[in-house]
């Protein structure tokens, strides 16, 4: 609005307001959360000051751009306010609440999303609900997955199995290749859950997909270019991901892997590309697409090695509790998170940070689901 009125931009977006205000609120009022920095909140914290101090100074030394800080420090800043304000609260039983409303989330966004998709705006290809980035919208889909699973299984309630379903299609249409990765794996963890129910839950996965392709495409003409992305060649070429990677490995070790800044990969993107790469990064100033790579190479080795045990860290603490049904299914979270990491970077994406905080809740609190 700011743009368009008075032809400025600025970095307070509404949610962005809303969370400093939430932040400000919370942090003040002691009923609702622990009024405490945990040791996670600590690191996140080191990790960003490392990587700001750092990039600050290469930028002085004309090693980098400030443009290319900005935005992700930003996105880092508000993921560090999420943080905050999930991963300090204080009753258990928010988190199975605040998970039901991320579902009533995601699937009002994505009504919205082939709602636009097929009567608005035909052009947009892939289906990306509320989300700017259709990976987005499949990587939120697949963090909820393995909590509505558990309450399949927990409730033996359809409506749960058709929500499910429906999000798996929609990860289809958003054209997201490791997002369809994933959910084809929390389907086949269903099909193992419920093996005596093997044929129904088959049969309505796929009798949903062919409704799409045989009823609402010729009907309603459905632009299906998405389908692109799933061709043996796009796939192999992975939109040039192991291109950056190699670039970014160079980079890292000219550094010596002491971080070149938030963001700045960017500001060295085209000189350290492969002539033999992948011909799109020519184009384009590009980040790493990759959140481990993000981390070693803009935030330098130690805050990397500082992520790694806390993921580690909270991988043993719900691998001790696999007895417990919802802990197992948090830890299958977990593996989601970390396997949509490859192929994005996270700490710009708000909806990682919410479920990372929310996983943190019982390591942090040490609650039990017995």
């Amino acid at each position: 609005m700011l743009f368009y009125v008075f032809g400025i931009q600025s970095e307070l977006k509404p949610y962005r307001v809303f969370l400093i205000l939430a932040f400000i609120i919370t942090f003040l009022d002691k009923s609702f959360i622990y009024y405490k920095l945990n040791k996670v909140f600590q690191s996140f914290i080191f990790i960003f000051i490392y990587g700001l101090l750092i990039g600050l100074f290469r930028i002085g030394l004309g090693k980098g751009e400030l443009n290319y800080l900005t935005n992700p420090a930003t996105h880092y800043l508000m993921g560090l306010i999420i943080f905050y304000l999930l991963s300090n609260i204080k009753n258990e039983k928010c988190l199975y609440k605040i998970s039901n409303y991320f579902i009533i989330g995601l699937l009002i966004s994505s009504l919205y999303g082939f709602y636009n998709f097929i009567f608005v705006d035909n052009n947009h290809f892939r289906l990306r609900g509320f989300f700017n980035n259709p990976n987005h919208m499949a990587f939120a889909i697949n963090f909820i997955s393995p909590f509505l699973i558990y309450k399949i299984k927990a409730q033996n309630n359809k409506l749960n199995f058709i929500i499910f379903l429906f999000f798996s299609t929609v990860v289809f249409f958003t054209g997201s290749r490791t997002g369809l990765l994933l959910q084809i794996l929390l389907l086949l963890y269903l099909i193992i859950i419920f093996s005596k129910n093997i044929f129904k839950v088959v049969v309505s996965f796929f009798l949903m997909l062919i409704s799409y392709f045989i009823i609402l495409r010729p009907i309603l003409g459905l632009n299906l270019n998405f389908l692109s992305r799933f061709e043996l060649s796009n796939i192999k070429e992975a939109s040039g991901r192991l291109d950056i990677l190699d670039a970014a490995i160079s980079l890292g070790i000219d550094t010596f892997f002491t971080g070149v800044g938030i963001g700045q990969y960017r500001f060295y993107h085209l000189d350290y590309i492969s002539s033999s790469a992948y011909s799109t990064l020519f184009e384009y100033e590009l980040s790493t697409h990759n959140h481990f790579l993000d981390i070693l190479v803009n935030y330098g080795f130690i805050p990397f090695l500082i992520f790694l045990v806390i993921i580690f860290k909270i991988f043993i603490f719900y691998f001790r509790y696999l007895h417990i049904d919802f802990y197992k299914f948090c830890l299958f979270t977990l593996f989601i998170l970390v396997v949509s990491s490859i192929s994005q970077e996270m700490l710009n994406f708000p909806m990682y940070w919410a479920f990372l905080s929310l996983l943190t809740i019982p390591f942090n609190n040490n609650f039990s689901y017995e």
